[in-house]
């Protein structure tokens, strides 16, 4: 089992969605930002774990931002060689520019190719 935090980063614009790799899983489909929490430094408490992600994630894209647990169901998704465990943390962000990134602002989830991960993920979000 993969476990990972879901990054559900909204503002004035959208949600924050990353368009994954040409190559390999779930192939230039668009979803949140994953941080793998097996990558992460050993640490027992929860906060000192979110606090892990958003440095990784500041990290990489240069986006500041402060995450919380959203307080939402874990979103389990199997796929026919491994089933991923999501944990989803929220934070609110300025719609600043992504040119720099493959992602980009959403609101309306129909215009990106959406893998079903994402969907159970917006699903447990009460979004769309």
């Amino acid at each position: 089992m993969k476990r990972y935090f879901a990054l559900a980063i909204h503002s004035e614009a959208g949600w924050l969605l990353e368009q994954r790799p040409s190559a390999g899983l779930l192939a230039d489909l668009w979803m949140m930002p994953l941080i793998n929490r097996d990558e992460l430094a050993e640490t027992t408490l929860m906060t000192d774990e979110i606090q892990l992600a958003a440095d990784q994630f500041a990290a990489s894209t240069g986006l500041n931002v402060a995450f919380a647990d959203a307080g939402v169901k874990m979103v389990k998704h199997t796929f026919t060689h491994q089933q991923w465990q999501l944990t989803i943390l929220a934070a609110d962000s300025e719609p600043v520019a992504l040119n720099y990134l493959p992602a980009q602002w959403v609101n309306d989830f129909d215009r990106v190719a959406l893998p079903t991960v994402q969907k159970k993920l917006n699903a447990a979000l009460g979004i769309q």
